[in-house]
């Protein structure tokens, strides 16, 4: 399956196809992604890198109360589809490869691991998207 690093991609990736576009998103994050989302992403990205970005107490605490995510909550979702669906492009749709550089520490993040880094906040996203695109120079060298 080749992912889209773009609205329709992200939307697809958190299960709210009919979002489409980047604002549709941030209006459905808003209003509260269904809990359901949860476990769409998770079998998008894998247990690895879902249960280090969302812990699993966490995830099943939010599974029982049920209702609506936080807003909080969903841009924590938000920026791990987005980082994921960039090192999917990266690693050419490799899930493996995508999970191991996700889980790795990582020098250019002061020996931090970039899914720890990007769902933390917006700048830390942008910095993982940042050493993505340097490996996609130096891949494409």
């Amino acid at each position: 399956m080749a992912f889209e690093s773009n609205g329709t991609g992200i939307a697809r990736l958190l299960g709210q196809e009919g979002a489409g576009t980047l604002l549709g998103i941030a209006l459905r994050i808003e209003d509260g992604l269904p809990v359901s989302t949860l476990d769409h992403l998770r079998r998008q990205v894998g247990d690895r890198v879902f249960d280090r970005a969302i812990p699993h107490a966490t995830a099943r605490r939010l599974r029982r109360r049920g209702g609506r995510l936080s807003a909080t909550t969903g841009e924590r979702l938000y920026r791990l589809a987005v980082v994921y669906l960039h090192a999917m492009r990266i690693y050419r749709d490799d899930a493996s490869a995508a999970g191991d550089f996700l889980l790795a520490p990582h020098m250019m993040l002061r020996d931090m691991v970039p899914i720890d880094v990007a769902v933390g906040g917006s700048s830390g996203r942008d910095a993982v998207l940042e050493v993505l695109d340097g490996l996609e120079q130096s891949l494409s060298a």
